[in-house]
């Protein structure tokens, strides 16, 4: 399964705003793009879904910008995966795509397969990956 750009800067926007939820600010979008190195029109574009998703809500005035829309534990990878991609349970084989599916020997590898990344996708969440890896520390 390839990830499209979106997902993937759509999931460093949310990092990004997970790490100023823990001081409380909102986050500029100027702010953002150049962080991520993103154009302002792209950003625009990511933000529509993680609007409406929930997942980024916006405040106006001065001290005004972009923040989270839920605490960083409840935000999964498998939330934003499906926000950009849709529903990625489908990514397994089924009689709607192929009609070998009942006897092929591989469907039933491809759909525990995807199961399982479904299950690992919707385990890991924004909080966890904002925590330093092991051996990441200044010695």
């Amino acid at each position: 399964m390839k990830l499209t750009v979106k997902t993937r800067c759509g999931l460093r926007v949310l990092l990004e705003l997970a790490r100023a939820a823990d001081e409380k600010i909102c986050l500029k979008g100027w702010v953002l793009t150049e962080s991520l190195e993103i154009s302002e029109s792209f950003l625009e574009q990511l933000m529509i879904p993680l609007r409406r998703g929930g997942l980024v809500k916006t405040r106006r005035g001065c001290n005004g910008g972009y923040y989270l829309g839920e605490v960083p534990e409840s935000i999964s990878l498998l939330k934003v995966i499906e926000l950009f991609e849709g529903d990625i349970g489908g990514f397994g084989c089924s009689d709607e795509i192929c009609d070998k599916f009942d006897t092929c020997a591989a469907a039933a590898g491809i759909s525990s397969l995807a199961a399982n990344f479904t299950v690992q996708a919707d385990n890991i969440n924004l909080a966890q990956l904002l925590k330093p890896v092991s051996g990441d520390s200044e010695n």
